[in-house]
């Protein structure tokens, strides 16, 4: 019951994941949104922003906020 529950919110979208990622560099900001469209990459293993009209586009909001920051004085 609880899987189809889950699997219910991924179909309709609805869903929100939290993810934490250790980056390289400075973002130019320390909050913001990615608002893009994603499908395969040409690799075709890797996602990457494509055109909006493309047939494997899917819509993709990130919210992001930096945490913490390491060897910035």
């Amino acid at each position: 019951a609880l899987s189809e529950a889950f699997a219910d919110h991924g179909r309709t979208g609805d869903l929100e994941r939290a993810y934490l990622a250790l980056v390289w560099g400075i973002p130019q900001r320390p909050t913001g949104t990615i608002d893009a469209h994603l499908g395969r990459a040409a690799d075709r293993v890797r996602r990457a922003v494509v055109p909006e009209g493309r047939d494997d586009a899917r819509h993709a909001v990130t919210h992001f906020s930096v945490v913490e920051r390491f060897g910035v004085e």
